[in-house]
């Protein structure tokens, strides 16, 4: 048996009109709207295992983890502001990646003084047979011996390749290249094909969500994929992990905080992760005061017990946060963490009630479904390969 999963990222439900191809897919095959997860990164995990972001314990890219930090040896240079300058800071980064042998590189604009706080979430990837991320669907191909290949970046990773991968992810940073991917892919037999196309994330990030740029990459896609399923007639599912929405407005929540006298790095720590603000306390008048301030900030709130449980984020540890801040569509925090300048037009990793990605398959799909989580299409699959169950999602075939 054989099948081709393709993801393609930041691709919202109303992107189907500028894609005629995709949307005869659509009329002539099963097609749902798809809830995301929750946050800015780190959606493959839940995707790969089946399972919320508690029941697997990664979420987002960076989590509080003195001891384990990559990024320990800055602790001498913390005082130092000059460190804070962007190239400085990428090349911290990179020195950091490298020596810890983490094979995917996030560049990040964490201030110098907290950057040795926190630790990479992942440090081998996902397909590496000693990845953290467990119950984990590329083993369990391996236990069946199936065939996979992973195509990203206009790169391959197959079952037998090195866990390390430093150099192939940073050349995918920069290269990005969908027709490299779909290339690839079109060379390539085995029976599980995963084929990223990651191209129009970044696009939609910085020329906006319905800008010409945009559409003109809308419809490049979808000639893509349109001369892939011409030379293709295996079954397929094709997803998106999230939609995007305009960025309307930017929310400086960190001049509300300092302007309380508490220290940030004893006091107080804070991840500022686009549209969440992730916050842990040290003491108790920090929590106090700061949890009043940010109730007064317009334009989020501050996530609820119950609303965490519903988004799989309530975690047993605090290394993902004591507090969560979440934005409304549209606004982004400044700074951002993620980003030397606040510039993005579009944006996601907001509430996943907030929008849609999207589920399309030629598989039989229970008609009984109304709804799917991203958590329930590795489950469907395993069961399409004949795997038995993996993870908390929910098996979608008739």
């Amino acid at each position: 048996m054989k099948l081709d999963l393709i993801l393609i990222d930041a691709f919202d439900e109303k992107y189907y009109e500028y894609c005629p191809f995709l949307s005869r897919l659509k009329k002539d095959n099963f097609s749902f709207d798809l809830t995301p997860i929750i946050g800015y990164q780190r959606h493959l995990a839940s995707l790969f295992s089946g399972s919320w972001p508690k029941d697997i314990n990664v979420w987002n890219t960076f989590r509080f983890s003195p001891q384990t930090s990559i990024f320990k040896w800055t602790l001498p240079f913390s005082f130092f502001k000059i460190f804070d300058y962007k190239f400085i800071k990428y090349f911290i980064d990179l020195i950091s990646y490298l020596a810890a042998g983490v094979s995917d590189m996030m560049p990040v604009q964490i201030p110098i003084k907290i950057m040795n706080k926190f630790d990479i979430v992942l440090r081998e990837p996902i397909t590496a047979l000693n990845s953290s991320v467990k119950p984990n669907f590329f083993n369990l191909l391996r236990e069946h011996q199936i065939s996979f290949s992973y195509f990203k970046g206009g790169l391959k990773y197959a079952n037998k390749d090195s866990n390390k991968k430093f150099l192939a992810n940073l050349i995918h940073l920069i290269s990005r290249s969908d027709k490299r991917t779909i290339k690839n892919a079109l060379k390539d037999n085995s029976d599980f094909k995963f084929i990223y196309l990651m191209e129009l994330d970044g696009l939609t990030h910085g020329s906006g969500v319905d800008s010409l740029e945009t559409k003109n990459k809308l419809k490049e896609i979808d000639r893509l994929l349109e001369g892939y399923f011409k030379k293709s007639n295996r079954p397929f599912v094709i997803i998106s992990d999230h939609g995007v929405v305009e960025v309307k407005e930017t929310i400086d929540i960190i001049s509300e905080i300092d302007s309380l006298g508490f220290v940030l790095g004893r006091d107080y720590l804070v991840f500022l992760e686009s549209v969440i603000a992730v916050f842990w306390f040290f003491n108790q008048k920090a929590e106090e005061k700061i949890i009043s301030a940010l109730k007064e900030i317009k334009g989020g709130h501050i996530l609820e017990k119950n609303e965490k449980r519903e988004f799989g984020i309530d975690f047993k540890d605090r290394q993902f946060g004591d507090l969560h801040f979440l934005l409304e569509p549209g606004k982004i925090i400044k700074p951002d963490y993620y980003r030397a300048k606040n510039t993005a037009k579009a944006m996601h990793g907001y509430s996943p009630n907030a929008y849609k990605g999207i589920f399309l398959t030629n598989l039989k799909i229970n008609k009984q479904v109304e709804t799917i989580n991203f958590i329930d299409i590795i489950p469907t699959i395993a069961d399409f390969f004949g795997l038995g169950k993996i993870g908390q999602g929910r098996n979608l075939l008739d």
